[in-house]
């Protein structure tokens, strides 16, 4: 069939514009695959760079197990203590009362053998040992006046030894005795009277310190090595303090 010029121009014009709208609808649908790719690895990329979820903080670790023999244990409180390094005499020994006293705690074993006298003020004795309170080393101590008097047991933590030391208020008439077991950096306790004001002060032997006042204490204080003051309070009615 032979076509006109013109309509066979038109008919060229048209199939030329369907290939372009084709060729159009099919680079734009690549285009528009490409973007959805572009886009995909964006939100993988997003993803990625979000921090890792929070998990729970792990558990504290369990404290470290005592030392396994007395002399250890003993050397261990040496550490802090120095009168755990000297030898052991018998005015070290911890009275028989108290003792079997103290070997009745439950889940408490105390080092008996590893005794120290820490103190002593008129007929009033103080004494230390290292132990084992609910899988611990602990420090035990006594204020003692003829075999009658208090006892404790707490936990050994050489980096608090100066600022939270073992201590104690024992009831002996006329009046109440103040006990201290400080470590080797501490030279002496003062205790501030409620009585106005009057400052009592004791030198810390064989790392012991016993106070006697006349009337009751408002605090007690002591100084480490490094110039740091420690003050302990007591905020009961002073008619306690004498029997």
């Amino acid at each position: 069939m032979t076509l006109l010029p013109e309509l066979e121009l038109e008919l060229t014009d048209a199939a030329d514009r369907r290939g372009r709208r084709r060729r159009g609808v099919h680079t734009a649908a690549v285009m528009a695959a490409a973007l959805l790719a572009l886009a995909g690895i964006g939100l993988v990329t997003l993803e990625s760079a979000q921090p890792p979820a929070i998990r729970p903080a792990a558990s504290s670790p369990q404290p470290a197990k005592p030392p396994t023999s007395a002399a250890r244990r003993a050397a261990a409180l040496a550490e802090s203590y120095s009168v755990f390094a000297q030898p052991r005499t018998r005015t070290d020994r911890v009275p028989d009362g108290r003792s079997r006293t103290a070997r009745a705690l439950r889940n408490t074993r105390i080092d008996l053998s590893e005794s120290r006298k820490v103190a002593q003020l008129g007929d009033v004795a103080a004494y230390a040992a290292p132990g084992v309170v609910e899988g611990r080393l602990a420090v035990c101590t006594w204020v003692l006046r003829r075999n009658i008097g208090g006892f404790g047991c707490g936990e050994y933590r050489p980096r608090s030894a100066a600022l939270r030391p073992p201590s104690s208020r024992t009831t002996l008439r006329p009046g109440s005795v103040y006990f201290y077991l400080l470590p080797d950096s501490v030279r002496e306790v003062t205790l501030v009277l409620r009585d106005g004001g009057q400052r009592l002060t004791q030198a810390v032997t064989d790392n012991g310190a016993l106070l006697r006042p006349p009337s009751g204490a408002l605090r007690a204080e002591w100084k480490s090595a490094d110039g740091r003051i420690t003050t302990q309070a007591y905020y009961d009615d002073p008619n306690d303090e004498t029997d």
